[in-house]
């Protein structure tokens, strides 16, 4: 094909399309005259357009196909190379922190998180992913077993970076999934709390503390929140008009918006306050700009109730109760 016979190709009633060289050449009724050429993307047969003769000539629009279907060759071959290329666990746990930070996790969450996986890159780092199995992690990790709260969500971060390792294609199935269960059993130790008939061996507690620390600790007891999801409230959250309290889910352990109705105490209770800041139980000495749950956990102590009471054991009294009067404790404290 040449200049010569392109020009030579009369219109006729339809369109009709001559190619060589994989270099298409569509002539119209009109007797307009295109170049394009064919590519498969997603199994399917796609046409692109490389101009109009003679804008482009044939010389040039068959440098063009080839000059894409040079450049999509390389594209694969950087694909398979990158596909077949050995990814070291450290490598990995790099690539899936980036994107957790990435999708906005708190830095609370981030600093954890960096925690786990020091805990992993000291130790299996360098192993390329395609040759950990659980044995090698779980021998890497032993020295951990005194430990086994921090094993055990170690171990569930490692199955995380190991998943994300699939999803890519650096590994073609996770070979440690369920593998938490070989962690030792954590010896959970329930906080300090009374039985709800006898709530009332806490009253030194008020003996012990003064200002916003008294009602940070009877917000808590009223609504059987978190001290931390007390001490952190915002005005905001507070609706005196329909009355309830709406904690957004960023703010919450479970990572979901929860409702807390406004008692008559509650909103008693939260009248008394001056809203001097965004916070409700405001703190100028606090980095935070709010009360420190640590402050009111000390109130405790003060009090002689360390072993019998602490301020998150007013949610076992709750949920004791609940459980005596038969009442839906999910819907009551958020608890699971």
């Amino acid at each position: 094909m040449n200049d010569l016979k392109i020009k030579a190709l009369k219109p006729k009633d339809t369109k009709y399309q001559v190619s060589e060289d994989g270099v298409i050449i569509t002539v119209y009724p009109s007797g307009l005259k295109t170049f394009s050429y064919i590519v498969k993307k997603d199994g399917r047969r796609k046409s692109v357009l490389i101009g109009e003769y003679p804008a482009v000539s044939w010389k040039e629009a068959r440098d063009i196909k080839e000059a894409q279907k040079t450049k999509r060759a390389e594209k694969r071959k950087a694909l398979r190379q990158f596909q077949t290329t050995e990814r070291t666990f450290a490598e990995v746990s790099e690539e899936w922190m980036e994107r957790k930070i990435k999708a906005g996790i708190r830095p609370n969450t981030i600093k954890t998180i960096q925690t786990r996986l020091g805990h992993l890159n000291s130790r299996i780092g360098d192993f390329a992913v395609t040759e950990l199995k659980t044995n090698i992690i779980l021998k890497s990790l032993s020295d951990l077993e005194d430990r086994p709260t921090t094993l055990k969500r170690t171990l569930a971060t490692a199955t995380d970076v190991l998943d994300y390792a699939v999803s890519l294609g650096y590994l073609e199935m996770n070979p440690c999934v369920r593998m938490t269960k070989f962690a030792p059993a954590a010896n959970v130790a329930h906080r300090p709390a009374v039985e709800p008939a006898k709530i009332a061996a806490v009253a030194p507690i008020f003996d012990h503390a003064r200002g916003l620390t008294v009602k940070a600790i009877k917000c808590a007891l009223y609504t059987l929140l978190r001290i931390s999801e007390v001490c952190s409230m915002k005005w905001e959250y507070v609706d005196f008009k329909e009355g309830i309290i709406t904690i957004p889910a960023e703010s919450m352990k479970m990572k979901r918006v929860f409702r807390v109705p406004l008692t008559t105490q509650v909103r008693q209770l939260l009248e008394s306050i001056p809203h001097k800041t965004e916070y409700v139980f405001a703190s100028e000495d606090s980095k935070t700009g709010h009360i420190h749950p640590r402050t009111v956990n000390n109130v405790f102590k003060r009090a002689g109730l360390q072993g019998t009471q602490t301020v998150h054991g007013f949610r076992s009294t709750g949920r004791t109760w609940f459980a005596e009067n038969q009442v839906e404790i999910t819907l009551k404290i958020n608890h699971f």
